[in-house]
């Protein structure tokens, strides 16, 4: 359901309803005006041309689904009213003898004889009783419309994490008024009934309501603004949403959620006032830029995590904060994460999602460039490009020194993956607000020590802090062990061993865990003193010689399938699903691929993940863990991924020497994308008999996939047709899981496109000479509009444009409500600012080659042009039935609105300036001889329903 449209349209009934209503109970004399025109047909084009404006609001969408059956029918019977009470002012304007009415019913009568009067007053008291019980259905507290639509909004502010703010309250309030209203409708309508009755006997009576009474008519009317109200704020508090849920991703949080915890009482010293950090000091009084350095593994990200998550964080920045509102937020660089997760758009729209949903005021603000970018013909926003997100983070600045305060925490400036003076421009430029405090943590790389590490900067270094947290950890871990504490009661060098461990740790507390875990095994072993310092002497100095001896450990059978796995990880861009690693582990993956769409349960999916977690811990030596991010709601063999225990891990595997001593215990041109891509296919058609439409696994490992595949095909030059097209056939046929039109053969075909498989692509078109053209031209859509879901960076891919305008399809094939070239031109030039400009130059071009229409009138804008009202005797009636006065130009129902538009050629120029007699010298002979086409968008009144300017929507 559409709730602004069906709340709009609902308004438009209750009018109409209202309108009506009063012109049964007008009782007010009409007199002949002295011009030779009686004022009878004066008033009579006054309501002709009333109830003709209300018949243009009362058409509901034909989209399945946008408008509830019940104000669907409702609209559909006001409408039939509509048309029959204009029948009868035709006929009264035609026959009608020239007297002076006292009541439109009187009118009515000079044409109409009783029986007909009665038929229509009881339609439209049967109206008015159908409006009120179709109000009860869609208000009512529980199973209605209404409360459904609130119940959205309120789950969808809970899953972004919205701090509460007044819309979701407001709309409540306004809800409640609405059913009182209601309830106060059906008892008005009860007691009017026996009045109605009555008045169909007489000519001349009183009108139906008393004096000091509220009539039903007044009653609708009044509900006729509340629902008009609660459309256009359910619109706003929507949009609003949308805005800030175009900012989340999947993984936003994932890296800061995996870093440790703190044990016990280690780092306690970092927010004590004394302590020679001077880290309070700075997060009481100061504002720019601390940073926190050290040594790989010195526990950087788990300090930033324990400072972000602190009580005693907030507390001190409130201080500094004063009366102004404290926003803390936090990104954690993860270089062996995902794109978002090691990049600065990953950085701008972590810090806006963050910094928005604890202030949803600022959403308008902050977003108000990328809301003109919204596509009212898909319902979604064009994907953020980097200069819109930076732009956005450049609004919050007026905010900064007025009603907020910002702490910043930003971890891992060594993981970006990217040029490191590029990210210190950006810290620089936000250090320089007025009321600003970021946090930032990395390993002393040149470019970071230059720029925050200079004499007075303030700054701490792990390794040199961190001796005293090491200390207390190792004593309190051992002593966990009841064998190290009876070993404690009988000899004395216990404690030299703490102290040795302390020693040699050197400030890293990576290298103190593993040598714990260890010193454990021995304990269990029953290990002595001797025998635990032996250990001890003997473990790796280095987290790097600790790795090569791990390696190094690795039982010869297991070299092959360990060298394989270690390989699959480094290529996955992240952790991979642990039933995917049982996969990658199977003897013949072929073999299981071919057969793995058998019966399966989740019985033995459990068991083949048990199994490889036992397998993990044997072969790999700790290098890499199961994780487990599931949910109570959640089974293990879904939730549970495989990972690097450290980055540290991560960085040496990628090594040169490393790289060449797996290989060594790999077949010669092994490539692990494609061992991954199977594997991945093998996972889908494992789990799909245990999926329903809804769950997004099956979604996510489609994409995952895709972009391996595409990846692949780039990397090699080589399309996996036997591969994909195994994929398309099963995808096909289980269309509906996948979120795919079932009715759509070509849907597996845009995640293709979006993915760049160019060469499958071009393979498949050649194999389909017989694709249908519409095809062809949804697919080239695809091409140049990403859903802003995908997070892409650029949205505009012209070589995928190309090999689809080279295989038929057409820039001026028909979508929607005008063609591919006039959606393009529309979403990109009109609603767009900031997209990629090589990307986009060359799709015009690419475009404008294969024959785009230059002449092509587009919509740029709209204008609402009002209606001249009745300022005479029309609007002296207008004003006994209750009906507004415009004193004034005002913008509603009545008004029409008139669009602007601009031709193909107008809108490049005004682009592109000098550039486009260039571009535009590729348009073909032929079409610059083509005939202009206006074309009107489909959806062009949403906008008008956001400023609340089209009560129907």
């Amino acid at each position: 359901m559409d709730p602004v449209t069906s709340f709009g349209l609902a308004a438009n009934v209750l009018q109409f309803g209202s309108f009506c209503w009063n012109l049964i109970d007008e009782a007010k004399q009409i007199y002949e005006s002295g011009t030779g025109a009686s004022e009878e047909n004066d008033v009579l084009e006054f309501v002709a041309d009333k109830i003709n404006s209300f018949n243009n609001t009362l058409t509901a969408s034909s989209t399945l689904g946008a408008i509830p059956e019940t104000i669907r029918m409702l609209a559909s019977r006001s409408k039939a009213v509509a048309n029959e009470l204009l029948t009868v002012l035709d006929t009264i304007k035609v026959k009608g003898t020239r007297r002076k009415w006292r009541s439109f019913l009187q009118a009515l009568r000079s044409v109409w004889n009783k029986k007909q009067i009665e038929q229509l007053v009881t339609r439209l008291d049967r109206l008015r009783s159908a409006i009120q019980y179709g109000l009860q259905a869609i208000t009512r507290e529980e199973n209605s419309e209404m409360q459904e639509t609130l119940m959205k909004l309120v789950t969808k502010q809970e899953k972004l994490a919205m701090e509460t703010t007044g819309q979701i309250q407001g709309l409540e309030k306004l809800a409640k008024e609405i059913r009182d209203s209601v309830r106060h409708f059906k008892d008005t309508t009860t007691s009017e009934k026996p009045v109605v009755n009555r008045k169909l006997e007489v000519t001349n009576i009183s009108p139906i309501t008393s004096a000091g009474t509220v009539s039903s008519s007044q009653i609708m009317e009044d509900l006729s603004t509340k629902f008009s109200t609660l459309a256009t704020q359910i619109g706003v508090t929507a949009f609003d949403q949308m805005l800030l849920d175009s900012l989340w991703f999947d993984s936003i949080k994932d890296r800061q959620e995996k870093v440790a915890q703190t044990h016990g009482q280690t780092y306690e010293w970092v927010l004590d006032p004394a302590s020679p950090t001077k880290f309070e000091e700075w997060l009481r009084n100061e504002h720019g830029i601390y940073w926190i350095t050290g040594k790989p593994g010195s526990g950087k990200s788990t300090l930033m995590k324990y400072l972000m998550n602190h009580r005693s964080t907030s507390a001190i920045a409130k201080a500094w904060a004063g009366a102004r509102k404290l926003v803390t937020t936090s990104y954690f660089f993860w270089n062996a994460g995902t794109t978002m997760q090691k990049s600065q758009e990953g950085l701008f729209k972590s810090l806006l999602y963050e910094i928005l949903r604890q202030c949803p005021d600022m959403i308008r603000t902050v977003c108000a460039s990328k809301a003109e970018s919204f596509r009212p013909y898909k319902g979604e926003l064009t994907p953020w490009t980097q200069q819109e997100l930076w732009y956005a983070i450049g609004q919050l600045e007026q905010y900064s020194g007025t009603s907020v305060r910002f702490c910043i925490f930003i971890d891992g400036l060594d993981e970006y993956d990217g040029e490191s003076d590029r990210l210190i421009e950006v810290l620089n430029s936000l250090r320089s607000w007025q009321d600003i405090k970021l946090c930032v943590s990395s390993r002393p790389w040149n470019e970071f020590l230059d720029a925050f590490g200079r004499p007075g900067d303030p700054t701490l270094t792990m390794e040199d802090l961190t001796r005293e947290d090491i200390r207390l950890y190792v004593r309190e871990t051992l002593e966990e062990s009841s064998q190290f504490r009876n070993l404690q009661e009988r000899d004395d060098r216990s404690q030299s061993l703490v102290q040795e461990i302390v020693d040699k740790a050197r400030g890293v507390f990576l290298w103190v865990v593993l040598v714990i875990r260890s010193l454990l095994i021995g304990l269990r072993n029953e290990d002595r003193i001797l025998d635990l310092q032996l250990r001890l002497r003997n473990f790796p100095e280095t987290l790097e010689k600790f790795f090569d001896h791990m390696l190094g450990s690795i039982e010869r059978i297991y070299l092959r399938h360990t060298a394989q796995t270690f390989r699959i990880a480094l290529a996955k861009k992240t952790p991979l699903r642990l039933l995917t690693c049982s996969i990658l582990d199977e003897e013949n993956l072929d073999d299981l691929l071919a057969s793995a769409d058998r019966e399966t349960t989740h019985a033995d999916l459990e068991r083949r993940c048990d199994v490889m977690r036992r397998r993990l811990n044997g072969r790999y030596k700790g290098l890499l863990e199961v994780v487990d991010r599931s949910s109570s709601m959640q089974r293990k063999w879904e939730t549970l991924r495989v990972d690097f225990l450290h980055r540290t891990v991560y960085d040496y595997l990628r090594t040169k020497d490393i790289q060449n001593t797996l290989d060594e215990h790999l077949p010669p041109g092994f490539e692990p994308k494609i061992l991954l891509c199977k594997a991945i296919f093998a996972h889908i058609k494992l789990i799909q008999p245990l999926m329903h439409r809804g769950n997004e696994e099956l979604e996510e490992l489609l994409e995952d996939l895709t972009i391996y595949a595409g990846e692949l095909e780039l990397e090699t030059a080589t399309p996996q047709i036997e591969l994909m097209d195994g994929v398309a056939e099963f995808v096909s046929k289980h269309a509906i899981l996948f979120n795919i039109d079932p009715e759509r053969g070509d849907g597996f075909l845009e995640i293709i496109i979006r993915n760049s498989l160019q060469l499958y692509l071009t393979e498949t078109l050649k194999r389909n000479p017989g694709m249908r053209p519409s095809t062809k031209d949804w697919l080239l859509m695809s091409a140049l509009h990403f859903p802003y879901k995908y997070f892409r960076s650029s949205f505009y891919m012209p070589s995928m444009v190309q090999i689809l305008l080279e295989h038929g399809a057409s820039p001026n094939g028909r979508y929607e409500e005008s063609t591919v070239w006039g959606n393009f031109l529309h979403s990109t030039f009109v609603k767009v600012s900031g997209v990629g400009p090589d990307d986009l130059k060359q799709t015009t071009k690419l475009m404008l080659c294969h024959g785009a229409d230059s002449h092509l009138r587009v919509v740029v804008g709209q204008k609402t042009i009002p209606i001249q009202r009745d300022r005479g005797k029309g609007a002296n009636l207008q004003r006994r039935i209750g009906a507004p006065v415009d004193h004034e130009y005002t913008v509603d129902n009545e008004d029409t609105v008139e669009y602007e538009y601009k031709s193909a050629e107008a809108i490049i120029r005004d682009y592109y300036g000098d550039e486009a007699e260039e571009i535009l010298s590729r348009t073909q002979t032929s079409q610059r001889q083509s005939k202009p086409l206006r074309m009107r968008w489909k959806n062009a009144k949403f906008l008008q329903r956001l400023s609340g300017r089209d009560r129907m929507g």
